[in-house]
């Protein structure tokens, strides 16, 4: 079952608690899968930005 992608880069920042560059650097890295809508901008899950805040408070304790 195809997950719904329906988040902006910013809304999966302001999840994550993390900078915009910080998504788009992970999606680059293939850590969080973005498709693309009908103008080309990155859209994500909100199971991708789970797993991206769940990832970075591992890497920055306190952040959660």
């Amino acid at each position: 079952m195809e997950m719904e992608k329906d988040l902006k880069v910013s809304e999966v920042a302001r999840i994550a608690g993390c900078h915009i560059k910080t998504v788009i650097n992970h999606e680059k890295r293939g850590t969080i899968k973005a498709s693309r809508d009908i103008y080309n901008y990155r859209r994500f899950s909100i199971e991708d930005a789970q797993k991206l805040k769940k990832i970075l408070s591992a890497r920055w304790p306190g952040n959660e």
